[in-house]
């Protein structure tokens, strides 16, 4: 007998995904967006679960036939017993053992096919298991290198406001004046505003502005001014956010 096909990675099997068309699994390219190509969203069984079917039929086909076989030969070896201690049972029971040797020898033939078959099914889904990895692993890259790209990105705006916000908050003033403003401009900005600014461009919203506020301007909505306990930011300096109740784009 042969053995049996692992029905843990079969079940399990369903658990993976990749992103497939109607006509099957397409390639992921490296440069896809995160949002297309979510692991929580991909369709393994759209493209595997007939593999997966096949697969599991064949081997209960397998063991149907198998247990009819074993029944089989049981109940011949039964009845040549018999038919050894008993001389009037063995003539009347040549016939019935006929039938069961032919059935016996059928049912061998159509073991070894059923066996083919679901060997041909396990490797068909073994098969399909790699291109799974395979798409799994350029999917988790393509995340990857999106997020680092997102991230030096972030960097870069991040590090663009801060400029902007140092050429127009220490806009005057001796070298040695500029260097100690451009010190309390990053102290400023550090902390909690450089974490909502953050949150701003992760969500990829309206990226900060800064903005300098006259003598009785009221703080626009989502602002938060600059801390104005240094001699450098008293001016009424503010970093208008984005709407944090907004919702983040498709």
């Amino acid at each position: 007998m042969s053995s049996h096909l692992p029905r843990v990675g079969l079940i399990a099997f369903t658990a993976f995904s990749f992103a497939c068309s109607d006509e099957g699994p397409s390639t992921v390219s490296p440069s896809t967006a995160p949002a297309e190509v979510d692991l929580e969203q991909l369709c393994a069984a759209r493209v595997a679960s007939s593999t997966e079917s096949a697969a599991i039929e064949a081997q209960d086909r397998v063991d149907g036939i198998a247990d009819r076989l074993a029944a089989r030969e049981a109940e011949l070896t039964r009845l040549e017993a018999e038919m050894r201690n008993d001389d009037k049972r063995a003539k009347a029971a040549k016939s019935e053992r006929a039938r069961l040797v032919d059935e016996i020898s059928g049912l061998k033939g159509t073991l070894s096919e059923a066996e083919k078959t679901r060997d041909d099914a396990r490797a068909e889904l073994v098969a399909t298991l790699k291109q799974l990895d395979t798409q799994i692993e350029a999917a988790e890259k393509a995340r990857q290198d999106a997020d680092h790209q997102r991230a030096r990105a972030q960097r870069g705006e991040w590090s663009a406001f801060m400029s902007d916000a140092k050429n127009r908050i220490c806009d005057r003033g001796s070298r040695k004046r500029h260097a100690r403003c451009h010190d309390a401009v990053e102290s400023a900005l550090a902390g909690s505003l450089r974490g909502r600014f953050e949150a701003c461009t992760q969500g990829e919203q309206a990226v900060p502005e800064l903005r300098h506020l006259d003598k009785g301007d009221a703080l626009p909505d989502f602002a938060e001014p600059i801390p104005d306990d240094r001699a450098f930011t008293t001016k009424g300096w503010a970093v208008v956010f984005c709407d944090p109740d907004l919702p983040e784009p498709e």
